[in-house]
């Protein structure tokens, strides 16, 4: 864990186990204090904001055709009469069958927010990858209406958002427009057709959409996978930088 102590400070993100943050908060400033790092190490921080970030995990059961429908897209072949048969046919399957699963997740999340009330924690839940996963678009916006005025808010995954633009289930402003109010968090990460988890500006997403959804207490959390480098991560932090006016210390991390 080091800082440059010329130009440009820098930040480092450690990743603990959840529990022990102020244990490795307290264990890092001892070891600073006795190698006398101080030249070194400017501060040490533990995020501090109580929101937590729900995948709704139920599903409809019904059998999985995102992947299929994906691999439909990567042969060029959307908005082929097969491609539109196969498309609807896996939207009106699954809206006949979600009121049932979708009565269980609203259940599910009367008992959450009543626990994380008391705790004074909001709870953002994140849109799906997986079609016949709760929520889709629609949903999100009936799920908060359901808990207008409690601690449930909505947390944006960008990539899985475009994806259902291009697969041609859903546009990514219906996501946010609908919702502006509620975003407490964003997955960020770009998607070239319909693979995501690519380091921001490595795709084909315009992160400027998302301007006008973010505030100063809005999370942003960047869900990179490999093969993405460390330089990759860097760049991309700048360029979302750039983008919402932070600095070298933004909250993207």
């Amino acid at each position: 864990m080091k800082q440059e102590t010329q130009g440009v400070r820098n930040w480092y993100a450690i990743h603990t186990y959840a529990g022990y943050e102020n244990v490795v908060l307290r264990n890092l400033k001892q070891r600073i204090d006795s190698l006398g790092m101080h030249d070194k190490i400017f501060n040490v921080i533990v995020p501090v904001e109580k929101k937590i970030k729900i995948k709704a995990g139920k599903r409809v059961e019904i059998e999985e055709k995102t992947r299929k429908l994906s691999e439909l897209y990567s042969q060029g072949l959307k908005d082929t009469r097969f491609y539109n048969i196969f498309k609807s046919a896996m939207i009106k399957e699954r809206a006949e069958k979600r009121d049932v699963h979708l009565d269980a997740v609203c259940r599910s999340l009367e008992e959450l927010s009543k626990y994380a009330s008391g705790k004074d924690i909001k709870i953002g839940l994140e849109n799906r990858y997986y079609y016949r996963e709760i929520p889709t678009h629609d949903e999100i916006g009936m799920i908060l209406n359901r808990f207008q005025g409690s601690n449930i808010f909505y947390w944006h995954d960008v990539g899985h958002a475009q994806i259902f633009e291009n697969l041609g289930l859903a546009k990514h402003i219906d996501y946010l427009e609908p919702n502006a109010y509620r975003i407490i968090g964003f997955h960020l990460h770009d998607i070239e057709g319909t693979k995501d988890h690519k380091s921001p500006h490595s795709g084909k997403f315009d992160f400027h959409i998302l301007e006008p959804y973010v505030s100063n207490g809005t999370l942003k959390v960047l869900e990179i996978h490999p093969p993405a480098t460390g330089d990759d991560i860097k760049r991309g932090v700048a360029y979302l930088n750039k983008i919402f006016g932070e600095g070298e210390s933004g909250e993207s991390s």
